[in-house]
């Protein structure tokens, strides 16, 4: 497990329905350099040896994510990013 963490600095430069460049993919890209996250509802993509993972999301992750792209807010937070399959 990853210890993400979304903050304030992520809020500032995120985009709301941009899914590379979110709060949390911008989050998911500094805690793991060079992955190139992507978030599509329940889940971040990312590149890991070549080929592209999946790593399962929080419910209360994902509902974060839903409520920044319908309202723009989210407040700072941390999370245990799954390794991914």
């Amino acid at each position: 497990m990853t210890t993400v963490r979304v903050t304030a600095d992520h809020l500032a430069r995120g985009e709301r329905l941009a899914a590379g460049r979110c709060p949390l993919a911008l989050a998911v890209a500094e805690a793991l350099p060079g992955s190139q996250p992507v978030v599509s509802g329940q889940w971040v993509w990312t590149w890991r040896g070549g080929r592209r993972v999946r790593h399962d999301l929080p419910e209360d992750v994902a509902e974060r994510v839903r409520g920044y792209d319908r309202a723009g807010q989210m407040e700072p937070f941390e999370f245990a990013l799954a390794e991914g399959a």
